[in-house]
């Protein structure tokens, strides 16, 4: 991993803007600080989780995505909100499993 200092709310304006762009829907971003939102990570590998979230969330929700991102105290926070069905409880344990179909 590359970890260096990363601007989370750039990063997220950017990204958004782009995958608005790419998939004709409206992703709206939100920055919820006036301050720099710098973290310690690895930009691709972040970017690249994003893309994921955001991008399924498009797939399988109406519109709007929203996106924020904030501090939740000390630490950095991004949140992606769909309009989609959710995830029922009992599939919660197992989202991170590869490959496992939610819904």
């Amino acid at each position: 991993m590359d970890m260096k200092p990363v601007d989370l709310g750039h990063l997220c304006k950017q990204l958004c803007h782009t995958l608005e762009v790419a998939t004709n829907r409206t992703i709206q971003s939100h920055v919820q600080t006036d301050q720099p939102l710098i973290a310690e990570g690895d930009e691709e590998k972040i970017k690249q989780l994003l893309t994921i979230l955001i991008d399924n969330a498009v797939k399988y929700s109406r519109e709007p995505v929203d996106v924020t991102c904030g501090w939740a105290g000390d630490r950095p926070f991004i949140s992606v909100i769909d309009q989609g069905i959710g995830i029922k409880e009992e599939d919660l344990p197992k989202i991170f499993d590869r490959f496992f179909p939610c819904g």
